[in-house]
């Protein structure tokens, strides 16, 4: 049985309109409150790609509360639901051509609202899939490289991704802990399932505990409908904790109940339900050094370090440096004025070895500057 897609329903009162939406067979929906202010919890919905806008009772006053709740809500696509054409609306007229694909005047076409949808949802899916691709791309080069430095990594990485302990990747900034991350998932004996990923740096700590857990439909203001946390999405395959070194002392407890015991609860719910998943988090911060500082929990770092691995700089692999310069030329050749020639690429490697690159990313840099602003295929020196 295929698994139902989410559809975001904007309303100015969704409880008592959903009721009139006509039968959208495979999509679950979740509702919100137009009239109410834009929860901090909305940019981390799984799966924002589909919307339906409400504007039967629309007011023109309120275009600037709606245009926020649209960009709270990005990328979602929306179509709108309207009690006549706009045709004598002007106000109507650029909210729908600035910020929906499509509208339907009441009552609808159920079948032609659900094609309109599908379409929408398949090119989402297209667009998420080109850009999941050229992120693959982007992310594999941190990996590469014939250095003893990186191939003991990639050795060790390997090695991970056989068992489902859990992992704790350390490394600077722009060392390529998420693509060592997805390196180990893609890899290992849940590779078919989920890979959730979590930025600890921006889940505030009032959320935490409903974004992790999730919560039940009437749990609290804003609950439209029930929604499974980031650790049950992650039931069967791996949840990803980005920069677990943000974390508070308070999310870190909150954490701690399920690094124990492997179950959640939602937010107004008694049913526990036990979650197998496998965990890997990434820190740019010695651990052992803020459990020192008293920032960071022991208990919480023992239970996420069954496996440890540091990253290297680039700095300790240079050996590396031409093999990834002609990867990154390659890979920005499609943008940059002209094809890059080979006086382009050995400026590149010039210039990032000038500036010693600590890291992959500060190294992408310094190759794409020369590459993208040389107005042939060929460089002359400075005089």
């Amino acid at each position: 049985m295929l698994a139902k897609r989410p559809l975001l329903w904007l309303s100015p009162s969704p409880g008592r309109t959903l009721s009139d939406l006509p039968r959208l067979p495979g999509w679950e929906i979740s509702s919100f409150d137009l009239l109410g202010p834009p929860p901090a919890v909305l940019p981390t919905l799984p799966d924002i790609r589909v919307g339906l806008l409400d504007l039967r009772q629309y007011q023109t006053s309120r275009s600037a509360h709606l245009e926020k709740w649209i960009e709270s809500l990005a990328p979602a696509t929306w179509a709108a639901l309207l009690s006549q054409p706009p045709a004598e609306d002007a106000q109507l007229q650029s909210v729908i051509a600035s910020h929906c694909a499509d509208y339907h005047t009441w009552p609808c076409d159920s079948e032609r609202l659900a094609a309109v949808l599908g379409h929408f949802w398949g090119m989402a899916d297209l667009k998420a899939h080109i850009n999941d691709s050229a992120e693959e791309s982007f992310q594999k080069y941190s990996l590469s490289g014939r250095s003893s430095a990186i191939r003991n990594t990639r050795a060790r990485l390997q090695r991970f991704a056989q068992t489902l302990e859990p992992v704790l990747i350390f490394g600077e900034s722009g060392t390529g802990r998420t693509a060592a991350a997805h390196f180990i998932h893609r890899r290992s004996p849940v590779r078919q399932g989920p890979l959730v990923t979590v930025n600890c740096a921006t889940l505030p700590t009032s959320l935490t505990q409903s974004e992790l857990f999730g919560y039940e439909k009437g749990a609290f203001t804003h609950a439209f409908s029930s929604r499974p946390g980031r650790i049950e999405a992650a039931h069967g395959g791996t949840l990803l904790l980005l920069g677990i070194d943000e974390l508070t002392l308070e999310q870190q407890s909150i954490l701690l109940r399920f690094l124990q015991e492997g179950q959640v609860e939602r937010i107004g719910s008694q049913q526990v339900r036990t979650v197998n998943a496998r965990i890997i988090a990434t820190s740019s911060t010695s651990l052992q050094s803020l459990i020192e500082a008293g920032r960071f929990r022991a208990d919480v770092f023992y239970r996420l370090g069954g496996l440890d691995i540091r990253l290297p700089a680039l700095r300790e692999r240079l050996d590396d440096v031409p093999m990834l310069t002609e990867f990154i030329t390659r890979l920005h050749s499609d943008t940059a004025p002209k094809p890059p020639g080979n006086s382009v690429r050995r400026r590149c490697a010039v210039s990032a070895g000038t500036n010693g690159p600590a890291t992959s990313m500060n190294f992408e840099t310094a190759c794409v500057r020369p590459c993208c602003s040389a107005t042939t295929r060929f460089c002359t020196r400075k005089t």
